[in-house]
């Protein structure tokens, strides 16, 4: 038994929980949780430029990996700039632990006008699905479990802690059978359902001839889709994806159809939509939502999965509460004829190159890049795209790519969350070849994160579309990453044959995509002479 303390137990706790990287700006309140990080092998610190990102990066790390990361954030200051980033996390579902020190536990609830103090609880309370204060020494193993489990079972979603200065600091005894007594907490939900609300969800799907699977929130993060891909492909029905789950599916998955805004925007994908006689949705969403309004499904049978039983919905005529997993694995268990499906499968794949070259021309700007970039994907491959409209061709152009996975951030997302998203994705898959897809508005929001990124020897690709207006292209994108700590190298939209550049092994490489005719701003045009009378 050692006398240690209280930033000790949490990195303790932490660590037995599965956290393998914290991301974190250096504050002295955390001083024990970073000297305990700096004596242990089995867990890493990362250390950004802004708090902002710290969660960012931490998102891109769990979503990508399955793994559960921390975002750590100082006292006052830090916590306002780190709400930005888990605002973000708490808006796209993911399980993201953030802690913060307090001020002294005597000294708050009022705050005693302390440097930096706040009421940090009430500023993370609308952001976060779930956040306390540990005002005990002794109840800091209890409350990181509780924010476990609140992040991870039933709809997921980031937590926030806060550790008083004192309780950080303060020492009692702990020994390896008080952690051994720490339970861990099942990331993964287990919940087989009642047999019932399968066997009839099951009969709905057999019935219908022409049945569709949405998938939504909760399911393409955190690892959770890669159980259910195959199973989804053995039930031989059409699946298309919203945002919130882009990239679970891949464009080889016989049963995948495409992104649901792909066909929303057209008369054709819309009608192709309404005409499916029942609607399997897993994982419920806004977009989602939206989505059976549109389409009218309200008055057809719907099926809907959820960990969560507060995400039913009022229409919902067979809710299934079950983990998707458990409850796909029954009901294509039931004898489920993929075979049946084929021709309306078939129905969606043959529109597809149609709406695509009418929403993204395959051969204008980045696209370009883009199919070339496809041509050469595997599945060791993990792809960015972040950007107004680029994440969106990237969807549609990349659908028959061997991408692992496809994580896409467009113009709803905070400005330039890719860069420190697939920051974090490159240290969670450090064999994976990380490609982070966007234009110079999206990386320069948070660019100085390169320079940590290059100096911690991160294997990331960036491949950026320059600016067409010369007059607001005021930086040199060149010289700004290269001054970052990037390889960089450009190429012009008018060169044929764009060769993209391999992943290096330790390095920030970028390829800026410049646009192939400068177009003369008319914004910043002078205006024409005209004559003045004098009188």
């Amino acid at each position: 038994m050692n006398l240690i303390t209280g930033g000790e137990v949490l990195v303790d706790c932490l660590r037995k929980q599965g956290v393998r990287q914290v991301f974190s700006i250096i504050g002295g309140q955390m001083g024990t949780m970073y000297d305990t990080i700096g004596r242990r092998d089995d867990i890493d610190l990362f250390i950004p430029r802004c708090e902002t990102v710290t969660p960012l990066m931490a998102a891109g790390y769990t979503a990508s990996t399955g793994l559960p990361a921390a975002s750590l954030t100082t006292v006052g200051a830090g916590v306002v700039y780190e709400v930005g980033g888990l605002a973000w996390a708490w808006l796209n579902y993911l399980p993201v632990i953030s802690l913060a020190p307090q001020v002294q536990s005597w000294k708050m609830k009022p705050h005693q006008e302390n440097l930096q103090a706040c009421n940090q609880d009430e500023i993370y309370f609308p952001l976060t699905k779930w956040n306390t204060i540990v005002y005990h020494w002794k109840r800091i193993p209890q409350m990181l479990i509780r924010g476990f489990r609140e992040a991870y079972t039933g709809i997921p979603g980031p937590v926030h802690i806060d550790v008083p200065v004192d309780i950080l600091f303060k020492r009692g005894w702990w020994s390896a059978n008080d952690l051994k007594k720490v339970p861990v907490v099942q990331r993964e939900a287990n919940i087989a359902g009642v047999a019932s609300q399968i066997a009839e969800a099951a009969a709905v799907l057999k019935k219908a001839e022409r049945a569709l699977v949405v998938v939504g929130q909760g399911i393409g993060r955190a690892g959770r889709y890669r159980d259910i891909r195959k199973l989804l492909n053995e039930a031989g029905l059409p699946v298309i994806t919203t945002r919130l789950s882009a990239g679970i599916m891949r464009g080889s998955d016989k049963a995948y159809a495409g992104s649901a805004s792909f066909f929303a925007q057209t008369d054709k994908g819309m009608a192709l939509l309404k005409d499916a006689d029942a609607v399997m949705v897993i994982g419920i969403d806004p977009e989602t939502i939206a989505l059976m309004e549109k389409c009218g499904w309200a008055s057809k049978p719907v099926i809907q999965l959820e960990t969560d039983p507060s995400a039913f919905i009022t229409f919902t005529r067979y809710p299934v509460y079950a983990d998707p997993v458990s409850a796909v694995s029954e009901i294509v268990a039931s004898g489920i004829d993929a075979g049946k499906a084929t021709a309306w499968r078939e129905r969606f794949k043959k529109i597809i190159p149609e709406l695509t070259e009418g929403l993204t021309p395959a051969d204008e700007g980045i696209n370009k890049a883009i199919v070339e970039l496809g041509k050469t994907t595997g599945e060791n491959d993990i792809i960015i795209a972040d950007g107004a409209g680029i994440s969106e061709a990237a969807a549609y152009i990349l659908r028959h790519a061997e991408y692992r996975d496809l994580f896409c951030l467009d113009e709803s997302d905070m400005p330039g969350v890719g860069l420190p998203f697939a920051i974090g994705a490159a240290i969670g898959n450090p064999d994976a070849k990380i490609t982070l897809i966007c234009d110079k508005a999206s990386l320069f929001a948070h660019v100085r994160e390169l320079s940590p990124a290059a100096q911690a020897g991160v294997s990331l690709r960036i491949i950026i579309a320059d600016s067409e207006n010369a007059d607001l292209n005021c930086s040199d994108t060149k010289a700004v990453l290269e001054g970052l700590g990037c390889v960089v190298s450009k190429r012009s939209l008018s060169d044929a044959g764009t060769v993209i550049p391999d992943v290096n092994a330790k390095r920030i490489s970028a390829m800026v995509v410049e646009p192939a005719v400068e177009k003369e701003s008319e914004i910043l045009k002078p205006p024409p002479a005209k004559l003045v009378s004098v009188r």
